[in-house]
């Protein structure tokens, strides 16, 4: 008996040295990010700059062309990469009514607004892009005030469960 795959050598030599890059590519941008906020391991970067180049070269090899745009964005995403790592984490059906129904997605929506607000502030920074850090400044404050408002539609939420009144902040001086 034999087997016939349907994808083509170059295909799987493609697909291979995408699989190769996703982790390369992950292991520079995160270290970079960290490195930018006084962490990280600046020693690395030569090695880990030479392994994404390695599989970007083999994708070329094997596809005649580089990754796609949509294919490094999806490798750097965050978000992509915590689905991926924590497939579990979606949760049933069930789960995810009741994270509608108690704020944590609208909390789960203003945190990840934050962070892309923080990212782009940060890399407009880096390159002198005045506007866009007025932008990312203006869009992180928009997030946090979301963030605030389903932090409170939460409380709300479980205390109304718990049957428990609300209780009223009392305004400080300033």
């Amino acid at each position: 008996m034999r087997l016939v795959s349907e994808q083509s050598k170059a295909e799987v030599n493609r697909r291979r040295a995408l699989d190769r890059m996703k982790p390369a590519l992950r292991r520079l941008t995160a270290n970079l990010m960290r490195i930018s906020r006084g962490a990280g391991h600046p020693h690395r970067l030569a090695n880990e700059m030479a392994d994404c180049l390695e599989a970007m070269n083999a994708h070329w090899a094997a596809a005649e062309c580089g990754p796609s745009s949509e294919e490094i964005q999806r490798a750097i995403d965050p978000d992509a990469a915590q689905a991926e790592f924590r497939p579990w984490a979606a949760g049933t059906d069930e789960d995810r009514a009741r994270w509608e129904a108690n704020g944590t997605f609208d909390i789960d929506y203003a945190t990840k607004e934050i962070r892309r607000a923080s990212l782009q502030m940060a890399a407009s920074m880096l390159v002198d892009q005045l506007l866009l850090v007025r932008k990312a400044e203006a869009d992180m404050s928009d997030a946090i005030r979301h963030l605030e408002a389903a932090r409170e539609t939460r409380r709300a939420h479980f205390q109304a469960l718990a049957g428990t009144p609300g209780r009223k902040r009392s305004k400080a001086p300033v």
